[in-house]
């Protein structure tokens, strides 16, 4: 079986987000199973380009367009609706070229939902066996523009096939109508799409696909995020040297921030974007009395500008010994706050999957955590963490208070400590859950 994945991005090659590590990495969980995998990403012309994914036989491939040689630094929609709407042309037309005819094309988010959609709206003999599987990442981010962005040379074949019906496209929606198959990043956010919870406009979209969706969880890449091996963090550990290194770690991470310097003051991690979706409104009233709760916060996040401002606004030299603020991605600090931190912050409002509470029990702090998404898969709260459901700041101090009785007693912080350390999230179990969609769609 041949299994061909479309995104716009792909780790380490190309990487902006969550999705470029899922793109990275299920190929090769793939591949290990003994499925044939290939990739297909846009030819951006800022890239440094390698013809598979490193340490792998897994060939990527570049689907050619003028609209990918400069970042659209500005993510303006005219350039961003054309850009996409042709990726899907150009990567049909990469594989032609190529001669490769795949079983499955799996294809991720709204950057790729148009090429099902191409292949229902114009049947091309050189498919005729190939099916269609869309992966919903994020369900918030849809693709929607004015029809007449694509009213192109380029893309002017997709705006002739929809003009007679609409004056808007939906990238996303359409994608879930025309595949053959959907997916999303966790059982949980599966239902809630379902329900209406977080459809963002698209759930009966979703309902309409009538038992063609499903929810597989994502996975962590353990050749990365392994505090036994990582070379990123100030000193390895593992389960038999967990409390020392753990200790050792946050008086790295206290000094190199320049917070107040103390093993007995417990430590709180943040990694995310600086957005809506990530809970900022919910974390704001707690930073703000963060030195009366004698505790430390780390945020590490780029993102939305109003955020950044609000963060700013309560920087004092007395309140900047309790949290650091830091408003950039930098791959080695993430890793060493999450081997310093005993606990992690994850207040999202939804969260189709989410990888930092699994990179966090990883190294051994606790997540904190709202009962949405794929936190509520993951996370076994009292257990492997704490999940709050109702998304207010008094509900998230109220779990910091149930989460910081763990830590005041020794012994059931190691205890739990050791059972975060046991947690799998590798890609293996994921994969296995892959092959069984893929085999069943093939057969559709």
């Amino acid at each position: 079986m041949l299994v061909v994945h479309i995104a716009f991005e792909c780790a380490p090659i190309y990487k902006t987000g969550g999705l470029g590590d899922v793109v990275g990495s299920l190929p090769i969980a793939l591949s290990k199973l003994g499925v044939e995998v290939a990739v297909v990403i846009p030819g951006y012309g800022f890239i440094k380009r390698k013809k598979y994914l490193p340490g792998t036989q897994i060939s990527v491939f570049y689907a050619e367009s003028q609209w990918f040689t400069k970042p659209n630094t500005r993510h303006d929609p005219k350039i961003q609706a054309v850009k996409y709407a042709h990726f899907a042309i150009a990567s049909l037309d990469e594989l032609k070229r190529r001669d490769i005819r795949p079983d499955i094309l799996h294809c991720h988010d709204w950057h790729a939902g148009l090429i099902p959609w191409l292949l229902k709206a114009q049947p091309d003999a050189f498919f005729a066996r190939t099916k269609t599987i869309l992966t919903i990442h994020n369900i918030a981010y849809q693709g929607n523009f004015p029809l007449a962005f694509l009213k192109r040379a380029e893309t002017q074949n997709i705006y002739e096939l929809l003009a007679k019906q609409h004056k808007r496209i939906s990238f996303l929606k359409e994608g879930i109508r025309a595949a053959d198959f959907i997916s999303t990043v966790s059982p949980h956010h599966a239902t809630e799409i379902r329900r209406g919870k977080v459809g963002f406009g698209l759930s009966q979209v979703v309902r309409g696909k009538r038992g063609k969706f499903v929810g597989i969880i994502n996975g962590i890449d353990y050749r990365v995020w392994n505090p036994r091996t990582d070379r990123l963090i100030r000193r390895r550990f593992g389960r038999t040297t967990l409390t020392a290194g753990k200790s050792e770690n946050k008086t790295f991470l206290q000094k190199q921030l320049g917070l107040t310097v103390s093993p007995e003051i417990p430590l709180f991690g943040f990694v995310a974007r600086l957005s809506s979706q990530k809970g900022i409104d919910v974390l704001l009233p707690l930073l703000q009395n963060v030195p009366k709760r004698r505790i430390q916060i780390v945020i590490l996040g780029a993102g939305e500008a109003k955020y950044t401002q609000l963060l700013k606004r309560l920087q004092t030299p007395e309140f900047n010994k309790w949290v650091s603020l830091n408003f950039k991605f930098d791959e080695k600090l993430a890793h060493q706050i999450y081997a310093a931190s005993d606990f992690f912050l994850i207040p999202s409002h939804y969260e189709p999957c989410g990888l930092t509470q699994m990179i966090s029990m990883a190294y051994g702090a606790i997540p904190v955590a709202t009962d949405v998404g794929g936190l509520h898969d993951t996370i076994i709260s009292g257990k492997t963490g704490f999940l709050f459901r109702k998304i207010t700041s008094p509900e998230l101090l109220n779990t910091v208070r149930q989460a910081l009785h763990v830590y005041i007693e020794t012994g059931k912080l190691a205890k739990f400590r050791r059972l975060l350390l046991r947690q799998n999230f590798s890609w293996d179990k994921s994969a296995r859950e892959y092959v069984r969609l893929y085999r069943k769609v093939a057969h559709l």
